[in-house]
Parts: structure tokens; sequence; C-alpha cells
């Protein structure tokens, strides 16, 4: 993250990160953040299994647990299932100071099964935590445990740009930073947010084309393309600063294989 962003700035992004959800996440007591932590190590276990680990009393914990299942931070698969954390869980962790970042990135990746990085994933909460607040919604109602619901909520910031692009004919790098500027948020983190989004939804609902060096996003708006670059083995400046799609390489890699996919077929 250090060559992204500035190794100096890193604490003053994740002290922006915490604040942002200091309101969002509910407030669990010390026995629950023993809980939870435990539900972080195991992955998936009974009550009964926590309380014989913290030494804990077995109705306390079932109590709790039912508790935090209830604020999402515990997930369960239907009634019988046994409790497990869910991002959300690692989310309150980590704003309560009981795990840090490599502990959160790695919590999110797995729940969400796709590549993660702190920057992007710092980016990406700063944005969801200002459209919770626009939305009057907090952890619990927000629909984030799977990338795809997330990344919407992300993604209303890029349509704001894409609008900004489109009406004052500026670059996408100028639009990106007006938008991230508008919302306060840092224009290198807003881009490393969005870039995770647009990987989220990949997978869903846009076109996608691989290439040899990168994956490309395709949205529509009315008639026009835009091809935003979500992975790209060479991180060149347009990574950065406009999503690839002012990429002069990236386009060419793109017409490449839209024309060998034409001649194939």
């Amino acid at each position: 993250m250090a060559d992204v962003v500035g190794a100096s700035e890193v604490s003053k992004y994740i002290n922006a990160v915490r604040r942002l959800w200091a309101d969002l996440v509910p407030v669990i007591d010390e026995a629950e953040k023993r809980i939870l932590y435990a539900y972080l190590k195991v992955q998936e276990a009974s009550p009964y299994k926590i309380s014989n680990m913290l030494g804990m009393n077995t109705a306390t914990v079932y109590r709790k647990s039912r508790r935090l299942l209830r604020e999402r931070l515990l997930i369960s698969d239907g009634p019988r299932g046994r409790p497990r954390i869910s991002n959300k869980g690692c989310l309150a962790l980590y704003i309560n100071s009981i795990i840090g970042e490599e502990a959160l990135v790695g919590c999110f990746a797995k729940t969400w099964g796709v590549r993660v990085e702190l920057d992007e994933l710092l980016g990406f909460l700063m944005l969801l935590a200002i459209e919770a607040k626009r939305r009057k919604l907090n952890l619990k109602t927000m629909t984030m445990c799977r990338v795809d619901e997330a990344s919407i909520h992300v993604l209303r910031f890029l349509k704001e740009a894409i609008m900004t692009y489109i009406r004052d004919g500026v670059s996408m790098a100028s639009a990106l930073s007006d938008t991230a500027s508008r919302h306060g948020v840092p224009p290198r983190l807003f881009i490393a947010g969005i870039r995770l989004a647009l990987r989220g939804i990949s997978r869903t609902l846009p076109l996608t084309v691989h290439t040899d060096s990168c994956s490309i996003v395709i949205l529509m708006h009315n008639r026009l393309l835009l091809p935003f670059v979500v992975e790209c083995k060479r991180d060149c400046e347009y990574y950065r600063t406009s999503l690839g799609l002012d990429c002069p390489r990236a386009y060419r890699r793109l017409q490449r294989h839209c024309k060998l996919v034409t001649a194939a077929t």
C-alpha cells in the first residue's frame, strides 16, 4: 500500500475508515468481542465449543451468540447450522481495534472470494460507509455479505464520475478525482475502492474481457462503451488514475481481443 498512497498516509486513512464506521457498527461488550474473535479463529463452531475454548459460561455464550447472529456479525446456514463469523463481524472487530488490517483483508478476501488489496478495501469501506449514511443504513442493514451486493452500493459513486466525464467532457481521471473530492475521499483511495467494486461484479453483471495482460470490465451508458481495467500485470499510471479508461495499451489489447473473437466466430 505504501507505493499506492504513501506510507506516511496509511494511518490517516485507517483512522478515517474507523471514524466513518464508528456509529454504524453495533456496540458489543467485552464478552461478545471475545466470542466474535474466537469465531474468527475457528471459522465455524457451536457455542458449546466456543464456551470451552474461552472458559466462559455456556448459557452466556449461547445468549451472546444469538445476539451476534441477530446483528449479522455471525451467520449460520439455517436454524440448526453452526454459527460462523461474517465479514460484518470482522469489520466490527476491526473498528473495535481487536484485529488489524491484515486480518481484515484476509477475512473479506475469503468471504467474498476475490483478490483484495489493502488500499482497495480501505477505499471501498470508506465509500460503503458514506453510502450507508446517505441511505440511513447501518452495518446490520447494509447488504455486503456478498461482494456483488456490496459493490452495487460503491458503484453509485462511479456513476457520478461517469456523468461528470460525459457532461463536462473532462478526462476520466479528472472526473474520478472531482467526484472523490466532493465526498471527501482521497482520489487514489477512491479509485482503488471503485476498482475492487468493479472486480466484485465482473463475474456476474457486465461483460468482462480477459487478455494476456489485463482484465477489462465493460460498462455501457446509452450507446457508449466504457472499458475499465480491473486487473493489470503492468502497474501503469492509467491503472491508478483513471481505472485504465484512458490507457491506449488497454484499448489496443481490447481491440485485438475483439478481432480474435470475431474471427473465431
